[in-house]
């Protein structure tokens, strides 16, 4: 009897074929983009920056794992018009003069009971209220007279420039659509500036003039505060950022904004760290019980009430019982909370409701048209020298915008860097000849001393950012240290 071919022995397969599918296109994991205001603290860990220490426009992008710096390539009076716009949307400097002027009416009145409960400082219920980080010199006086006249004159511009940065046209608001983003790169954005990998980053909310009232909330006591308005940043809807070298404050044109930015640069760094070493981190909305400061959420709501500035035109005319959460970052959804009725000011029927507390209201997510999302009638505004800009800053309330800031930590200008670790990329431009030789007969351990670093630093940032190897470091105290097994 003879054996069965080989071919019935074995299993039959298809034979391969190669495919003809095509593979599909690439797509950025975050993308989002917006204008802000940047100003350089430090230059490295080491070294205070020495140069511009003033706020520049510059608009901001995160790709996936990058963050991108660019130039504003506009009109100059266009540009100090964006500062101006910033400037008197979030200055605390009024704030700042409203405290000192109540402190020096209060010292005034020797029959004031100080000891009463109904008074907001020095109440059972909080910290004993410090105002003495809100005491401005002569000097201060004269530079911020100096200051508002410039900004005056620089408003004046706004009429000019109105139908550039009118329905957002500029950004102040961030998007997450990368083709409205690349449409403004292509009309207003200049030279790359900055690109940073978000690999150990450390970004946190600005301890700003505010915070010494905001401390309550933040369940920190106001003696731990920095005594010194130096210290302090003198705008709200700040962030600080530790991003490889450099350590910067971003200010951002809403409360709404900085919420978002936050958010995505936290997306940004775990996305540029491996699976392994990511940590979930124990988030917190609502304050301890346990802690004496308990109730000094309440205190803080109403020292916010009384500091509040005088209402705008637009706040006046808005009525409190019709504001649209059209949420300008979700894809055709309108945020409905749980008393809805059709809005008055679109046709397209969105969602109007009073968010007077998160604890009242209960927002859901349903679907909408496209039409209805992108509204700008539903936009929030606000009236700057009459004219009306995109703002969100009012999609919260004052309460929400508490328990969100709560969330948030602070990261203080002088928090300590050492033992803390960094990721360079391009790294190799921060090495001297004499590295770079001992990098090539020992690439495993690297070490960067601070005296090379600032020259490194130097040199590169006056170069065009480039892309290069990243690796990552921890701060000595005698440089940057990388050992790799």
């Amino acid at each position: 009897m003879s054996a069965p071919p080989y071919d019935l022995a074995c299993e039959s397969v298809p034979s391969y074929q190669p495919s003809s599918e095509s593979l599909p296109e690439y797509k950025q994991t975050l993308h989002f983009g917006g204008l802000c205001l940047m100003k350089t603290e430090f230059s490295t860990p080491y070294h205070y920056n020495s140069r511009n220490r003033g706020w520049s426009p510059v608009f901001l992008e995160i790709n996936s794992t990058e963050i991108k710096f660019y130039n504003l390539n506009i009109d100059k009076k266009l540009l100090i018009l964006i500062e101006t716009l910033y400037y008197e949307a979030n200055s605390l400097h009024d704030l700042a003069a409203n405290i000192n002027n109540d402190r020096l009416k209060r010292d005034k009145k020797p029959w004031l009971d100080t000891s009463d409960v109904d008074l907001f400082g020095d109440d059972p219920y909080g910290a004993s209220f410090s105002p003495e980080a809100f005491k401005q010199t002569r000097s201060d006086r004269v530079k911020l007279k100096f200051q508002k006249a410039k900004q005056g004159a620089s408003a004046k511009m706004l009429p000019k420039f109105y139908s550039q940065l009118q329905d957002n046209g500029f950004l102040f608001e961030p998007t997450t659509n990368t083709e409205i983003t690349n449409n403004f790169k292509s009309k207003y954005a200049g030279e790359l500036i900055h690109r940073y990998t978000l690999a150990n980053c450390d970004v946190g909310e600005a301890p700003s003039l505010n915070q010494v009232i905001s401390a309550m909330y933040k369940e920190t006591s106001i003696d731990s505060l920095p005594q010194s308005t130096s210290t302090l940043v003198k705008y709200k809807n700040v962030l600080r950022l530790r991003v490889e070298l450099k350590q910067i404050l971003l200010q951002f044109w809403s409360f709404y904004g900085m919420v978002h930015w936050y958010r995505n640069i936290l997306i940004g760094g775990d996305l540029a760290s491996p699976l392994e070493s990511r940590i979930a981190t124990k988030v917190k909305s609502i304050p301890s019980r346990q802690t004496r400061l308990n109730n000094a959420l309440l205190v803080a709501t109403a020292a916010a009430a009384s500091y509040r500035q005088e209402p705008s035109q637009d706040e006046e005319n808005f009525p409190a019982g019709e504001i649209c959460f059209n949420d300008p970052f979700s894809t055709g959804e309108t945020i409905k909370p749980s008393n809805t009725r059709p809005c008055s000011c679109s046709e397209n029927g969105s969602v109007c409701t009073t968010p007077d507390s998160v604890f009242s209201e209960r927002r859901e997510s349903v679907a909408t048209t496209e039409s209805s999302s992108s509204d700008t009638k539903c936009h929030y505004s606000k009236t700057m020298h009459s004219y009306k800009l995109v703002s969100y800053d009012r999609y919260y309330t004052t309460l929400e915008k508490q328990y969100i800031s709560n969330c948030i930590p602070d990261l203080n200008s002088f928090d300590k860097w050492q033992s803390i670790g960094l990721t360079l990329s391009n790294f190799k431009q921060y090495m001297s000849k004499s590295q770079l030789k001992h990098y090539e007969k020992d690439p495993q351990n690297v070490y960067i001393s601070i005296g090379e670093l600032i020259d490194g630093v130097s040199q590169y940032d006056k170069t065009s950012p480039s892309n290069g190897p990243c690796r990552s470091f921890v701060v000595h105290q005698s440089g940057l240290v990388s050992v790799t097994t």
